[in-house]
């Protein structure tokens, strides 16, 4: 397996991220992420350790792929590496809230709240920040 393949798989497969959301966290055009996952561009290193970073690739995998072996290549151990990421992102909101105390009592503030309530609200929230992304750029 190609490590442009292995990307695709990992985002595909464990993260679950569409090649928009991927490029956005990696601070890549699309276009640039599609040249890379189609092979039109070879993927410089300080790239791939990038990518490696932000996918939150664990050490050993990473390195099992770089040794020639394929660490997706069972389906059991794609949904472990699937299951480690969730894992990881919760974490990281978990810190963003420990960081962020007001925005932790607003979020226990909204979790009481009536369902239909939290549905609106969570959705305006979502809607502002699919807003900021559009114009962080």
């Amino acid at each position: 397996m190609l490590f442009r393949e292995f990307i695709v798989k990992y985002r595909e497969e464990v993260l679950g991220l569409s090649m928009t959301d991927a490029a956005k966290r990696l601070s890549l055009s699309k276009q640039a992420l599609n040249n890379y996952e189609k092979g039109t561009r070879d993927i410089p290193f300080d790239i791939a350790i990038h990518i490696k970073n932000l996918y939150s690739i664990p050490l050993d995998e990473f390195m099992k792929f770089v040794e020639g072996d394929n660490p997706l290549a069972s389906s059991t151990r794609t949904l472990e590496l699937h299951d480690r990421q969730v894992e990881s992102e919760f974490e990281e909101a978990v810190n963003l809230l420990a960081e962020f105390p007001e925005l932790r009592r607003y979020l226990v503030d909204l979790a009481l709240k009536d369902a239909k309530i939290r549905e609106k609200k969570v959705g305006s929230m979502l809607t502002i920040l699919k807003e900021l992304d559009r114009y962080r750029g």
